[in-house]
């Protein structure tokens, strides 16, 4: 069992106690008590009972299981697996409600239990306390509400945020006051020049202006901040449009600094996180208890820095053991292979080929990102489609106005055939459009452009051979819409990006993706080591058996 002071060191390095000194660590330790250490596997408590206390994993680990209750029937899965430094059961404290899920502790594991009436002696002495523990219920429920579907298994969530609310008035404010000057404006030229087609030109200026709120509002609301177990991450989407990722694993964290510009920010708790790492940079925007954040990400960061120690001291010890001492072979049996499933033949239909993610310029399936041009360039390319369209509409209407007589069939019939045309010009475009994309995979970056009813001209190369990249807007429209080219040199050879909506974006895409490539290597490269010096060492220990056993033969002749 731990006595105080362990208690104490291990508490100093959670986030839930960022700020307490060490008498205030004390009185916090002393309102744990020790569980017992479990000798088989246990349940902790049980879903939908009620919660009265606070548990944190000093050492083991527990599963985390969910049943839900369908129409037809229930199922049972597990949901994460929490180890030492993790807690759970903080709801209860909090907005004492039941239990969302059930705990099974393992055999030897070490729990300390904070029970309520504890926790709320302990708030009155240390408010701020709460503080920290609701941000955390908040990430919490937040992420059983969003269920973000490229979760790795056993990914944990441990804080979740959106940018604070009171950034929704910057955000607002221009279509708001955009409205308020248009009210004065057509209300001060119908006093002075009054005319009824005023009134429905400000009606269609208010209905773009709300438009342009509920846009706002809503874009304000899809971007998220994420801390897991695994990585740090920022998501952004904009509807029907655009949906980034942008992520960095907890291993490649460099530095995590809090930037708070104001005195009105540092009052009302509002900052910027930055997280550096070996190649970008991620920055948590206009969030809440930065400071809060911060200690997160830096604890979930010395985690990982700790696990991965762990793990490289164990594949060396491993490998200098298997050197040194080699397992027995395993007899050889004969084993008849059982026949592969066939698999299941999948071919979609045209459109899904032609309409999935429709108008989107960037979307990412299966680890692999895919970007499409600009929608710009697609309104571009169809502007005369787009005429011819609408003065084929509008032609026989024309000849009515001015001959009094409507189109004789074959005029109709014309017309039709007309249309039809250019319509299938039009979507000639847009397919030309959809197959002209550029991707980029966890190992290389490839330039597809496929005109339709023709071949396929692609275009790849490594991200290992990757020098430099670059990225540019070019004219008024390119900053006013947002879009621009990306160049990347690979060796001799130069890939553009072009009409890529944000190319700044889409260069931190492929530079993190570089990182994470280079990193992998890096870690293929530690486990060579480690088998390198293995096999020195197992020379060393063979070389130093033979002459210890030449030595000691010697010594037995001459006796």
């Amino acid at each position: 069992m731990p006595d105080i002071t362990q208690r104490v060191n291990f508490l100093k390095k959670m986030h839930l106690f960022r700020g307490l000194k060490d008498d205030q660590l004390i009185q916090v330790a002393r309102e744990f008590t020790e569980l017992p250490a479990f000798d088989a596997q246990q349940t902790v408590f049980k879903q939908d009972t009620k919660g009265d206390a606070l548990f944190i994993i000093y050492s083991g680990k527990v599963s985390v299981k969910y049943t839900s209750n369908g129409n037809v029937k229930s199922s049972t899965k597990i949901l994460a697996t929490l180890i030492p430094g993790d807690y759970f059961g903080e709801e209860a404290l909090v907005t004492k409600q039941k239990r969302s899920a059930t705990i099974i502790a393992e055999p030897g594991t070490l729990l300390l239990k904070l029970g309520l009436e504890n926790f709320n002696r302990l708030v009155k002495i240390l408010p701020h306390l709460r503080r920290n523990f609701e941000i955390v219920v908040k990430s919490r429920r937040l992420a059983r509400r969003l269920k973000f579907d490229w979760l790795q298994p056993n990914e944990i969530i441990y804080y979740l945020a959106g940018r604070h609310p009171i950034t929704l008035i910057n955000w607002v404010t221009p279509p708001l006051v955009s409205i308020l000057v248009l009210a004065l404006l057509v209300a001060l030229l119908d006093s002075v020049y009054p005319r009824p087609w005023l009134s429905v030109f400000y009606g269609i200026l208010l209905l773009i202006n709300l438009l342009w709120f509920l846009w706002q509002w809503v874009d304000w609301s899809n971007d998220y901040y994420i801390v897991t177990n695994e990585r740090v991450v920022r998501t952004e989407k904009i509807v029907a449009l655009y949906d980034s990722r942008e992520e960095a694993p907890l291993s490649t964290i460099i530095s995590v600094d809090v930037n708070s510009s104001g005195i009105i920010q540092r009052q009302i708790g509002l900052g910027d996180v930055v997280v550096r790492t070996f190649t970008a940079q991620i920055t948590m925007y206009d969030v809440a208890n930065p400071d809060q954040v911060e200690s997160m990400v830096q604890e979930y960061w010395n985690r990982s820095k700790e696990k991965i120690n762990t793990t490289e001291k164990g594949a060396i010890k491993k490998a200098l053991l298997n050197k040194i001492n080699p397992p027995p072979p395993k007899a050889i049996e004969e084993v008849v292979a059982a026949p592969l499933p066939k698999p299941e033949s999948y071919a979609p239909s045209i459109y899904q080929q032609l309409f999935a993610n429709f108008l989107k310029v960037r979307f990412e399936d299966s680890n692999v990102v895919t970007y499409r041009k600009h929608w710009f360039v697609l309104i571009r390319d169809t502007l005369k489609e787009f005429a011819l369209t609408i003065i084929l509409i509008a032609a026989p209407f024309i000849w009515h106005a001015y001959s009094g007589f409507w189109l004789p069939v074959s005029g109709w019939s014309i017309l039709l055939v007309a249309l039809l045309a250019v319509l299938g010009w039009w979507l000639y475009d847009y397919v030309d459009w959809v197959n002209d994309v550029y991707k980029v995979t966890p190992e290389q970056i490839i330039d597809i452009n496929k005109k339709p009813l023709s071949k396929e001209n692609r275009k790849s190369a490594s991200l290992d051979n990757i020098m430099s990249t670059a990225s540019e807007r070019r004219g008024i429209l390119g900053l006013l819409l947002n879009y621009g080219v990306v160049k990347i040199k690979v060796g001799s050879d130069l890939f553009d990006f072009t009409d890529v909506f944000d190319p700044p974006q889409v260069e931190q895409d492929i530079v993190r993706r570089v990182g994470a490539r280079k990193l992998k290597k890096a870690e293929a490269e530690k486990v060579a080591e480690a088998e390198r010096m293995g096999n020195w060492l197992a020379n060393y220990h063979q070389i130093s058996n033979e002459l210890r056993n030449n030595e000691q033969s010697k010594t037995d002749k001459t006796k």
